[in-house]
């Protein structure tokens, strides 16, 4: 039978980035981070009996301070346990050491607003550096690795990140900034996984009642987060995708400052939608979310 027949053919499934940081928005007390923030997430879970990832920057679980960049989080010893305990429901990727680099340039592997990558030595210094911090946590380097803004050096970041157990590199397949386009396909040393955003942005840490405006409607959170799930209205995928074509994607971009416990029913609302679809396929894990994004069911 064709995948299209089949009852939720399209994968749902998102992956959530920077963990580790201590605020949504710098100098915004009311957007910090907490344990509770995780807590919700795993709350998130265990209700749909499914398992996430958080994606880390490692300076921020740098408990002695291996990095010399280290600013460990007051719950570091906490929120380690918390992992440890749940592996049946939260999985720790990587996002890298430092988010970006000479903490000027956005993008830690390959600097955007200069259009160059990083020094491979800087590259491979960060890694080793990130899998020291996770050795010393007695935790395994992930197997998931999420560049920060998506972007990294093909050849070079990911040769790097193989030779510590990674396998698989979520990030755009294609975005812009500035006057570049960059296109992502494939890695010759990891699995490439394309990703969309669910178009939340990481300082939004109240979804309630929040609107948004799009070309020129304004839209309630809920309905403008729907329309950027694949398979998506043919109008929506042209105007944001600048084409037709439903472009199968292996999961959503989220940010950790999203989770705030205040948002856990706009999750579950979202989530019972999902499950709802039956054109979609709530994915209970990464690997699951692979075979439906490859049709191999």
């Amino acid at each position: 039978m064709h995948l299209k027949n089949i009852k939720g053919s399209y994968p749902f499934f998102f992956v959530i980035d920077d963990g580790g940081f201590d605020f949504a928005v710098k100098g915004d007390k009311n957007s910090k981070i907490t344990l509770e923030t995780y807590d919700t997430i795993l709350k998130i879970a265990k209700k749909f009996n499914i398992k996430i990832p958080i994606c880390f920057t490692m300076k921020y679980l740098d408990k002695k301070n291996i990095s010399s960049v280290g600013t460990p989080l007051e719950y570091l010893d906490e929120l380690t346990e918390l992992f440890k305990k749940n592996k049946k429901y939260l999985e720790i990727g990587s996002h890298g050491l430092t988010h970006e680099y000479k903490t000027n340039h956005p993008g830690e592997f390959y600097c955007l607003d200069i259009n160059k990558p990083v020094p491979e030595k800087i590259q491979r210094e960060h890694i080793e550096k990130s899998a020291k911090i996770f050795d010393y946590l007695n935790l395994d380097f992930p197997e998931l690795f999420v560049p920060a803004y998506n972007i990294w050096e093909k050849g070079i970041t990911d040769k790097i990140l193989s030779e510590y157990g990674v396998k698989y590199i979520i990030g755009q397949k294609k975005f812009g900034y500035k006057k570049h386009i960059y296109k992502y396909i494939n890695s010759d040393y990891l699995e490439f996984l394309p990703r969309a955003s669910l178009g939340l942005a990481s300082k939004e840490y109240s979804l309630t009642g929040l609107y948004k405006n799009y070309g020129p409607f304004k839209w309630k959170i809920k309905e403008f987060v729907k329309m950027f799930i694949i398979p998506r209205n043919p109008f929506i995928n042209l105007y944001s995708g600048k084409s037709l074509k439903q472009n199968r994607v292996h999961s959503y971009m989220t940010h950790i400052g999203n989770f705030m416990p205040l948002n856990y029913d706009f999750w579950v609302d979202m989530l019972n939608g999902v499950k709802q679809n039956q054109r979609l396929k709530l994915c209970k894990d990464n690997r699951e979310a692979i075979k439906y994004f490859y049709n191999r069911i």
